[in-house]
């Protein structure tokens, strides 16, 4: 009854992994396609085909399902260049780029940070800050056996 009142319903936006994608249209799940196909917004993460072809069909089906529906708002990510993004067959990697070419926008972040390894960074510097902390108390009480175990000389 909530959502019913609401602009936006929970199926106008699906987020999907490409090994989820793949996994649903293999299972055979009209339904499932279907929502894809139909919602407002479709956001497919992660593509990467590892050499096979049919992968790459799926996400080329989709975006023209969802170009026939006229349902523009579909994001694709990837770290992956556009030739290889084919799987493997140059012909289909060709149809798919000129598929995207023509529905989507390219951004390119090639220049940027990348964005796992300053979070592993700061992670790293977390962890090394939480080591810190717990020497100098160590040090400072002699005998002391801490939480993670670690006895302190003295």
């Amino acid at each position: 009854m909530r959502l019913a009142g609401y602009r936006y319903q929970p199926t106008d936006l699906i987020y999907i992994g490409f090994k989820e994608l793949v996994e649903v249209v293999r299972g055979a799940r009209r339904a499932a396609m279907d929502a894809l196909e139909t919602a407002r917004v479709v956001f497919i993460d992660d593509i990467h085909p590892q050499g096979d072809p049919a992968q790459v069909q799926i996400v080329l089906h989709l975006l023209e399902r969802r170009y026939e529906l006229g349902r523009a708002g579909t994001f694709l990510t990837t770290n992956l260049q556009t030739s290889e993004l084919g799987g493997g067959d140059e012909m289909l990697g060709r149809r798919l780029f000129s598929r995207c070419a023509e529905t989507l926008l390219t951004i390119d972040f090639s220049n940027c940070p990348d964005w796992r390894q300053t979070v592993k960074a700061r992670r790293i510097g977390l962890v090394e800050d939480e080591l810190e902390r717990r020497i100098v108390l160590c040090a400072t009480r002699p005998g002391r056996i801490d939480r993670v175990g670690f006895t302190s000389p003295g």
